[in-house]
């Protein structure tokens, strides 16, 4: 998704320039999906090769800032922890 995503915004902003912004795309995308901007800038740079590290970078940062006040992660642990402490009971 996040390489389809970068694809068309980066035809639509400099045609001919897709690849650097697959990926941003796709690192946008498992940084904010992960919420590990420094691994996905990692996975990316290493299927589209060093050439791409900067726009990764760039797009797992991008990810991760405008995503990080969104995360789930904290609350599906605290509901966990909600209902093993109410099956077990009292004290």
């Amino acid at each position: 998704v996040g390489a389809i995503l970068g694809y068309a915004l980066g035809e639509l902003l400099h045609p001919g320039a897709g690849g650097s912004f697959i990926a941003a795309g796709i690192s946008a995308s498992l940084s904010t999906t992960l919420n590990v901007p420094l691994a996905a800038a990692i996975i990316s740079m290493e299927l589209l090769g060093e050439g791409a590290a900067f726009p990764a970078a760039v797009g797992s940062l991008a990810g991760y800032l405008l995503a990080r006040r969104f995360i789930i992660y904290h609350e599906i642990r605290w509901e966990e922890l909600k209902e093993e402490s109410s099956q077990r009971g009292p004290g």
